[in-house]
């Protein structure tokens, strides 16, 4: 039987010569592996992408408080406040586009 990885004329396991299937078995083994790493990566982002927004509900609120007790409060005039809020707002947008 002819090995369907190298075609050499071997005794083949399920199509696959010794060397061929042991190199398989091997690169699946990493597959799998970069596929777990992968996972996590993404369940890493979804955690951190939960507390920007939570940090940005958080930021919404103080504004709020401040507009309530200065009505001169204005949040778009505050300003790294504001441009935190706004970079905030582009990085949660970005982050549920790629999710």
């Amino acid at each position: 039987m002819e090995c369907q990885c190298c075609g050499f004329d071997t005794d083949c396991i399920e199509g696959l010569c010794e060397p061929c299937n042991d190199f398989n078995h091997i690169f699946q083994k990493q597959i799998d592996e970069a596929r777990r790493k992968l996972v996590a990566i993404k369940d890493q982002r979804d955690e951190l992408l939960k507390a920007c927004k939570a940090q940005h509900e958080a930021i919404d609120r103080l504004f709020a408080l401040l507009i309530s007790h200065d009505s001169g409060f204005f949040p778009s005039k505050s300003g790294q406040p504001w441009q935190a809020i706004l970079q905030g707002n582009a990085a949660i947008a970005e982050a549920e586009k790629q999710a």
